[in-house]
C-alpha cells in the first residue's frame, strides 16, 4: 500500500503547495503545443513505436486547421530542457499520414525555450532536440547498423551495448565488444564517435533497429529518415471527456483547472480562471458538470463552461457525483480526506443536505458513485490506506455492506457504467512491486460483486492508476495513469482509453501536467 500512499501524498502535496502559492505567476504549459493565433495549431500525439528515441527525447505533433494552410506555430520546449539541459537547436521532420518524410527543418531555441515550426495542416512532425555529439554519433552508428541488415539475433546485443550501458566507448570498439560484427558484409565504417553512457533499460535494449522490417526504424541520420513507420490511428470513439489538470510544476504555482477533451483531441479549459477547480463529474443525461472550486465549494456549470452556479451550504464538499435521473441531487464526501468524515446528499438549491453514511472510526470515505438513485457505492480506507468498496441503500438506516472485504488487496475508485449494470474499480495486490489493475465486475443488488474482466495497462502507462469512467457505450474504460517520460521517474499522469478485454490501449492526453479523474460526456 505504500505506493498508493506515496502517490496520493504527491498529488495532495502539489495541491497544497498550489494553494499556498496561489498568488504566484502562472507557469506556462511547457513542452506541449501552445495555442496559436494562426489558422494552424499543433497538438501532441504519440511518437510512433518504431521511431528510435534514445532517452525519450522525441516529441510528435499533428497540425490541424483549414486544409492546406501553412503557418509558423510556436511551441515551448522548456519542459524538455528541464530534463535534458538547455539545448540550443532542434531538428523537425515533417511527414504525411503514410509516413513519407516531406521536409526537414532546423530550428534555433530562443532564450525562453520557444521555437517556431513551419507547419502545414494535416501533416505530422517529429521533433528531435540536439543533445550533443554523443547523441548525434549514436544515431549515425545505429543507422549504419540498421542498413547493414544484420542477423536478428545480434540486434538485442547491439542495442544493449549502445543504449543500455553506463560506460562510454568509441564506435570502432563495438566490433571488439561483439566480434560477430567483424565479418558482416555491407557494414560501413563505424567511425570514432563516442557511444554508450545512456544507462537505459527495458524494451529499447531488446527491440531497437528492427532489421527484419522493410523500412527499419526511423533515425535522424542520413539514410534512415526517408519514411516514418506509422501504424493506423486506433479508434477512440466520439466521446468528449471532462477532467481536471494539476500543473506539473509547484513553483511558481499554477491553479488546477477543469478541461474538456474533444473527440478530435483538442482541449478546452472550461474553468479558465484563477480559482482552484477539480474533481468534475458530468451528468449522464443533461451534460451539466458538478465540481469543486475555491469560489464556493461545490459548483455546477454547462459543458461550455458557462452558467456557473454555487450549490449553497456545500462549501466543505469534495468528489461530487450526480444522481442518475436528470439533476435530482448530488452525492459528495463531506470534509474530503479527513478521518471520520461522511458521505452526504444535497439538492442543487442546497436543501435536503443529509448525511448518508459516516466513515467507520479511523477511516476515510474518499470517492463514491451512484448505482441508481437509491444505492451508492463508495471507497473507504483506513489509516494505512487499505481500501474496500461498500454499498449503501439510501432509503433506510441499515449499515453499509462491505462488497470486497479483502485482507491483502486494496480496492478503490469505484465507478458505475452508464447502463448501471457494471462496476469498474482499481485493485492493488498489497506490495510495491505489483502494478495496479482495473477490475470490471457485475453488481447484483443488494450486495453481490462478480468480476468479469481484469485489465492491465502497458507502457507508456505506469504503475499507479487513478480515476476511472466508462465510455458512453460502456465498451471501454477511460483512466488516468502515471506516465514515465524519463527513465525511473514518474513525470506526469495522463488519460488512457482501453477496451474491457484489455486490448486497444490508446493514450488520450500528452500534457506535461497531471490529467486526472476523467468523466465521459455521452454524444
Amino acid at each position: 500500500m505504500k505506493h498508493q500512499s506515496s502517490l496520493a501524498k504527491l498529488f495532495i502535496g502539489l495541491i497544497i503547495a498550489g494553494f499556498l502559492l496561489a498568488s504566484c505567476t502562472k507557469s506556462p504549459r511547457q513542452g506541449s503545443a501552445q495555442p496559436s493565433k494562426s489558422a494552424v495549431q499543433l497538438k501532441r500525439i504519440a511518437v510512433p513505436s518504431r521511431v528510435l528515441s534514445i532517452a525519450g527525447e522525441v516529441l510528435a505533433f499533428q497540425a490541424s486547421g483549414e486544409a492546406g494552410r501553412i503557418a509558423e506555430v510556436p511551441i515551448s520546449l522548456r519542459r524538455l530542457q528541464g530534463r535534458f539541459g538547455d539545448f540550443q537547436r532542434a531538428s523537425i521532420f515533417e511527414y504525411n499520414k503514410e509516413g513519407k518524410v516531406l521536409s526537414q527543418q532546423e530550428a534555433t531555441v530562443l532564450p525562453d525555450g520557444a521555437i517556431a515550426i513551419k507547419a502545414t495542416s494535416g501533416n505530422r512532425y517529429l521533433l528531435y532536440p540536439d543533445l550533443g555529439q554523443r547523441f548525434r554519433d549514436t544515431y549515425v552508428v545505429a543507422c549504419n547498423l540498421r542498413n547493414a541488415r544484420l542477423p536478428a539475433q545480434l540486434v538485442p546485443r547491439i542495442c544493449t551495448q549502445i543504449l543500455c550501458t553506463d560506460n562510454f566507448f568509441k564506435a570502432s570498439q563495438l566490433k571488439e565488444r561483439i566480434p560477430e560484427l567483424k565479418n558482416q558484409n555491407g557494414l560501413a565504417d563505424l567511425g570514432e564517435g563516442v557511444l554508450g553512457g545512456f544507462g537505459g533499460r527495458g524494451d529499447i535494449c531488446d527491440q531497437c533497429l528492427h532489421p527484419s522490417e522493410p523500412d527499419g526504424d526511423f533515425l535522424p541520420a542520413p539514410g534512415c529518415f526517408q519514411k516514418v513507420p506509422v501504424a493506423p490511428d486506433p479508434p477512440t470513439g466520439a466521446d468528449q471527456i471532462v477532467f481536471w489538470r494539476l500543473p506539473g510544476t509547484v513553483s511558481p504555482a499554477s491553479n488546477p483547472q477543469i478541461f474538456k477533451l474533444n473527440a478530435d483531441g483538442t482541449e478546452v479549459n472550461l474553468s479558465n480562471n484563477d480559482e482552484f477547480e477539480m474533481k468534475p463529474d458530468v451528468n449522464h443525461r443533461t451534460k451539466k458538470i458538478v465540481f469543486f472550486s475555491t469560489q464556493g465549494g461545490l459548483l455546477t456549470m454547462d459543458l461550455n463552461g458557462g452558467n456557473r452556479t454555487v450549490i449553497p451550504d456545500a462549501f466543505r464538499g469534495d468528489d461530487p457525483k450526480w444522481s442518475r435521473n436528470d439533476e435530482s441531487f448530488i452525492v459528495f464526501t463531506n470534509l474530503g480526506a479527513n478521518i471520520d468524515n461522511s458521505l452526504h446528499r444535497v439538492r442543487l438549491d442546497g436543501s435536503d443536505n443529509v448525511e448518508i453514511v459516516k466513515a467507520l472510526p479511523g477511516n476515510v470515505i474518499r470517492t463514491a458513485d451512484l448505482v441508481d438513485d437509491n444505492h451508492v457505492i463508495y471507497w473507504q480506507s483506513n489509516s494505512t490506506t487499505k481500501g474496500d468498496l461498500f454499498i449503501k441503500d439510501m432509503r433506510n438506516s441499515d449499515p453499509a455492506v462491505n462488497l470486497t472485504n479483502t485482507k491483502d488487496q486494496d480496492e478503490r475508485s469505484p465507478v458505475v457504467s452508464h447502463s448501471g449494470s457494471l462496476i469498474a474499480f482499481v485493485v492493488h495486490g498489497g506490495t510495491d512491486a505489483e502494478d495496479d489493475e482495473i477490475h470490471v465486475a457485475r453488481l447484483t443488488l443488494p450486495s453481490t460483486l462478480t468480476d468479469i474482466h481484469v485489465i492491465h495497462l502497458h507502457a507508456p502507462a505506469g504503475r499507479f492508476l487513478g480515476g476511472l469512467d466508462f465510455s458512453s457505450d460502456d465498451s471501454r474504460i477511460i483512466v488516468d495513469d502515471t506516465v514515465v517520460e524519463t527513465e525511473g521517474t514518474t513525470n506526469t499522469a495522463q488519460l488512457f482509453s482501453i477496451n474491457l478485454d484489455g486490448s486497444g490501449q490508446v493514450r488520450l492526453t500528452f500534457s506535461d501536467d497531471f490529467d486526472l479523474d476523467p468523466s465521459v460526456v455521452t454524444p
